[in-house]
C-alpha cells in the first residue's frame, strides 16, 4: 500500500507542479514544457511568461504566425528588444537592448536576416561598432570603436568574414597593427607596433598559418574581427586596452635581429 501511495504521488506531482500559476500569469495561460514558458494566446495577441512569471515577450499573432509589433524582455523585466514581424519573420527596423536598459544595436531586419546598415553601443551607450549586412553577414566596410570614440579597428568584410587591409590602433589613436586578411586569415605583410611609442616593424604571415601567437605582435591569429562579433564582442578592439601608453619590460626576441620582411 506504502508502494502504491508513493507511486501515485510521483505521478501527481509533475501535475501540481505545472498548475501552479506564478504571480503575474494570466490564469487562462498554458504550460509549454518544451520552452518552459507560459503562453496565452487571445484576440490575435500573443503573451509568453518566463516559468517565473516573468513577462518574455508580446505582439501580434495570428494564424500560428507573429505579425505586427513585437516586445521582449529580459527576466528582470528590462526590455530586451522590439520590432516588427511579419509572416513569422522580422521585418523592417529592431532596435536590441542590453541589461540595463541602454540600446545594444540598432538596424533592419529583411525576412529575419539582418540587412543594411547597423550600429552597434557599449553597455555605457557609446557607439561600438557600426557597418552594413547583407543577407545576415557583415559586407563591405566596418568601423569598430573605443568607449571615447577613438576608432579602434577598421577593415571590410566579404560575406562575413574579414578580406583585404585592415587596421588597429592603440586607445589614442597611434598605429597598433595593419595589414590584409584573406577569408579571415591574416596574409602577407603586416605593420606591427609592439607599443604606442613603438617600436614598430614588419611580420609576415603564411595564409596556411591558423594557430600559434605571431612573434612580433603577440595576437593569436584565431582573434580576427568576424570571431569577436560572433563572440558577442562588438568592440574587438577592447583587448587593446592593457596595452594604452605600456612599452613592454621585455623585447620580443624578433626585435632583437633584423624584421622578417
Amino acid at each position: 500500500m506504502v508502494k502504491l501511495i508513493t507511486g501515485l504521488l510521483m505521478l501527481l506531482l509533475p501535475v501540481f507542479l505545472v498548475a501552479a500559476i506564478p504571480p503575474g500569469v494570466n490564469s487562462a495561460a498554458k504550460f509549454n514544457e518544451r520552452g518552459k514558458v507560459w503562453v496565452l494566446e487571445n484576440g490575435g495577441t500573443q503573451t509568453v511568461w518566463y516559468a517565473t512569471g516573468a513577462k518574455k515577450s508580446e505582439g501580434g499573432f495570428r494564424s500560428g504566425h507573429r505579425t505586427g509589433s513585437w516586445k521582449y524582455y529580459y527576466e528582470t523585466g528590462a526590455i530586451k528588444g522590439e520590432g516588427e514581424y511579419s509572416g513569422n519573420l522580422k521585418q523592417g527596423i529592431w532596435k536590441l537592448y542590453h541589461k540595463n536598459g541602454k540600446v545594444e544595436s540598432t538596424g533592419a531586419f529583411r525576412n529575419d536576416a539582418r540587412t543594411g546598415t547597423w550600429v552597434f553601443f557599449d553597455t555605457d551607450g557609446k557607439k561600438s561598432g557600426e557597418g552594413e549586412y547583407r543577407a545576415g553577414m557583415k559586407e563591405g566596410p566596418w568601423v569598430f570603436y573605443y568607449g571615447s570614440g577613438q576608432v579602434s579597428s577598421k577593415g571590410s568584410y566579404r560575406a562575413g568574414e574579414a578580406n583585404g587591409f585592415w587596421e588597429y590602433f592603440f586607445q589614442r589613436g597611434q598605429p597598433f597593427q595593419s595589414g590584409n586578411f584573406q577569408s579571415d586569415v591574416r596574409i602577407g605583410t603586416w605593420n606591427v607596433c609592439v607599443g604606442p611609442a613603438g617600436p614598430c616593424g614588419k611580420e609576415v604571415y603564411n595564409s596556411g598559418l591558423t594557430s600559434g601567437a605571431p612573434r612580433v605582435s603577440g595576437l593569436n591569429p584565431a582573434q580576427l574581427p568576424s570571431q569577436d562579433i560572433k563572440a558577442g564582442r562588438n568592440n574587438p578592439g577592447a583587448f587593446l586596452d592593457s596595452m594604452e601608453g605600456e612599452v613592454p619590460d621585455k623585447v620580443p626576441s624578433s626585435l632583437k635581429g633584423s624584421w622578417n620582411d
